[in-house]
């Protein structure tokens, strides 16, 4: 009795936690390359081991999500520029070592997942991601933030986890833009 409780408690969560993230189903690539595009609304590529994305990936313009994490990717293919209404983009644990410019092309997104990557710097584009809510960097050791950061006027959160910054950094992070809720280390004590 008590496991039959147990599971459906469980069940009742993971279905509220994935009606909260999306009103779509995830297909898996393999499910997904044949299926008519407009009828997909989000795609996992995860560790499928990419170093690149394929081509057929581009006929499907009405995508709202893309999970690419866990591959091999160190750039994203101009087409991306084409995905007019992707929402969310997961790019966790690549091999991006420059911020992928296509990005800014999205104007849609609202959540961007980009920890464990290497690239050390954000571009001041940034701020052509008008509608970027969520920003994930957890362990990207971003070395300094443009100015025109401040200018995502929508963003709720920002995870900056998995790097000590120093406490100056933080506080000017948090006084540039007091409506963002910062995830970040303890700060360190170190020379900035």
């Amino acid at each position: 009795m008590k496991k039959n409780a147990a599971l459906l408690s469980i069940l009742f969560i993971s279905n509220l936690f994935f009606s909260q993230n999306s009103n779509y189903q995830i297909y898996k690539w393999i499910e997904a390359k044949d299926a008519f595009p407009d009828t997909i609304f989000a795609i996992s590529f995860e560790k499928l081991k990419l170093d690149s994305l394929p081509t057929e990936l581009a006929k499907f313009t009405s995508i709202k999500e893309i999970n690419l994490g866990k591959n091999y990717l160190k750039t994203l293919p101009s087409y991306f520029s084409g995905f007019h209404q992707l929402q969310k983009l997961n790019l966790d644990k690549n091999k991006l070592d420059t911020f992928p410019n296509v990005i800014f092309q999205l104007q849609q997104l609202e959540t961007l997942q980009l920890s464990r990557n290497t690239f050390e710097t954000l571009p001041e584009e940034i701020d052509q991601l008008k509608n970027l809510k969520h920003l994930d960097l957890w362990s990207v050791a971003i070395t300094s933030f443009p100015s025109s950061f401040s200018n995502l006027t929508q963003l709720k959160t920002i995870d900056l986890r998995g790097v000590t910054y120093g406490p100056k950094l933080i506080k000017h992070l948090k006084d540039t833009m007091p409506w963002v809720k910062f995830e970040y280390e303890t700060p360190c004590t170190c020379v900035e």
